[in-house]
């Protein structure tokens, strides 16, 4: 990148781009602004000057990664579809989804538990929340049909999704999408046929 002329949100995406490797490969404990300059091949000072401090940097990359890892379906999701089959086709796109995000999702639960700072599990937990608020339609939808609270079901939803993540960085190897959508499939509440017996 030396000597390449970027413009400054290009450069800010750059430099982000550098912790998020760093992280990745290193932890977030290995993030700074030396190692970050290093990886982006430009001066301390650089990165300084766009993030003052190593915990601005870290907020930015936070944003980042919140920005890929809880971007939820689209506005009309389902739209085209019955409710059941629109509910059951959000959480089985979400669950395959995760394993693209793998990277990112690891990095949400190392600022979460490992950095533990308030301030970084409140922005985890509004991320969470928006995601949350990003499945709301299809769930409104499923839950109107049949007289259910569609809070809790986002609830039961997003708990199935997390633990999907959970899982997925447990075990990488092992983790299979399509097992556990077809554990949700096969719970009677979850199908159409045995919806609210």
């Amino acid at each position: 990148m030396v000597g390449v002329r970027l413009s400054e949100s290009e450069r800010r995406s750059a430099i982000v781009r550098a912790a998020h490797r760093i992280a990745v490969r290193d932890g977030l404990a290995m993030v700074s602004g030396r190692s970050v300059a290093a990886e982006a091949e430009l001066s301390s000072g650089l990165v300084y000057f766009y993030f003052s401090t190593k915990l601005g940097l870290l907020h930015a990359l936070l944003h980042d990664v919140i920005g890929r890892a809880l971007d939820g379906p689209a506005t009309d999701y389902g739209a085209d579809l019955e409710p059941h089959e629109a509910l059951q086709s959000m959480v089985a796109s979400e669950i395959r989804d995760l394993k693209r995000q793998r990277d990112d999702i690891e990095l949400l639960f190392q600022f979460f538990f490992v950095r533990r700072d308030e301030e970084f599990r409140s922005e985890v937990n509004a991320g969470l929340h928006e995601y949350g608020r990003r499945l709301q339609p299809v769930i409104a939808r499923f839950a109107a049909l049949h007289g259910l609270d569609s809070r809790s079901i986002t609830d039961a939803m997003l708990a199935a999704i997390q633990g999907a993540g959970v899982e997925l960085v447990r075990h990488p190897q092992g983790y299979d999408a399509e097992r556990i959508i077809a554990g949700l499939r096969d719970m009677p509440q979850f199908s159409a046929e045995g919806c609210c017996r």
